[in-house]
């Protein structure tokens, strides 16, 4: 049984697929005395029977993408969890004092080039 399961499995991956015994359209599909009656019936049949594959395909592809991306949005986001977790984080105190001084050298700075600003507009007045 398992062999038969392996020849079935290689034989569609090569694209040569033996039909089941009974199957009355597999065998018509196999016969080449069947393709000779009706053509156009098994063309019109096997033109809805790749649709429908390709349909499948296609859907089956969707899903595979789907999955991929929420798969990649999943790791991105363990990762992310796991690097903030290795981040030393200052005590409030240094939080504190570390936010003061850039306050303060913010203002100073603007002291310093509205300062420069104003000196330059009144020279550019006199001249």
């Amino acid at each position: 049984m398992a062999a038969q399961r392996r020849s079935a499995t290689k034989q569609r991956r090569r694209g040569t697929q033996t039909a089941p015994a009974g199957d009355a359209a597999a065998t018509a599909a196999v016969e080449p005395a069947a393709q000779v009656a009706e053509p156009k019936k098994q063309a019109v049949a096997s033109s809805k029977t790749s649709a429908a594959k390709q349909t499948t395909s296609q859907q089956t592809q969707q899903v595979s993408r789907f999955r991929t991306r929420w798969e990649s949005l999943r790791k991105a986001f363990q990762n992310t969890v796991s690097e903030i977790k290795k981040v030393t984080w200052p005590d409030s105190e240094t939080t504190r004092n570390l936010t003061a001084l850039v306050i303060a050298m913010s203002v100073v700075l603007g002291l310093l080039l509205g300062g420069i600003d104003y000196l330059l507009l009144r020279l550019f007045e006199i001249f």
